[in-house]
């Protein structure tokens, strides 16, 4: 599991390497349209500007914004969901194992995956989040919660397909 992390961290970093932020709908907005704190939303545009690389999100706010995914366009969703991959494959480096944290397909789980979420990636991109999800589903097995995640998988497998077409 640990190499499989390590050969993908050196693949979304060349994958990803040229998506720069922030993006227009960034966590804070995000977050806020999730709250319904509608009239805030022009405030919230100025929090998290300093994100101009998604290298740059933190861990702290990995934690703290990994619910807020359903209201992401697919600028977003390209630019932040590499940050808490990277995040998840760092840490499962550091214990060789998956299901200890907040998984980064949790995202992907979290909303209905549609056209749209694929629109600004490249094949690449789309093929090392697939990549990484299986690896996910492999790490998984035997673990009950692998049935929560294996439509997670199948949902992402079939939109690509469908894109591909």
């Amino acid at each position: 599991m640990k190499k499989d992390a390590e050969k993908l961290i050196l693949r979304l970093h060349e994958s990803f390497s040229k998506v720069t932020g922030p993006p227009k709908i960034t966590l804070s907005v995000a977050r806020g349209m999730d709250d319904y704190k509608f009239d805030e939303l022009k405030e919230l545009a100025h929090q998290h500007r300093h994100h101009l690389h998604w290298l740059d999100v933190t861990e702290d706010e990995i934690e703290y914004y990994h619910d807020c995914w359903a209201f992401m366009d697919s600028t977003a969703f390209q630019f932040y969901l590499p940050a808490f991959i990277h995040s998840h494959l760092k840490k499962v480096i550091e214990s060789n194992r998956s299901e200890d944290y907040e998984p980064a397909w949790f995202p992907l789980y979290c909303i209905t995956l549609t056209a749209n979420h694929l629109s600004e990636m490249t094949p690449d991109q789309v093929r090392l989040i697939s990549d990484y999800l299986l690896m996910i589903e492999k790490a998984m097995n035997g673990n009950p919660d692998v049935e929560y995640f294996r439509p997670t998988r199948h949902a992402w497998e079939s939109l690509v397909r469908s894109a591909e077409e």
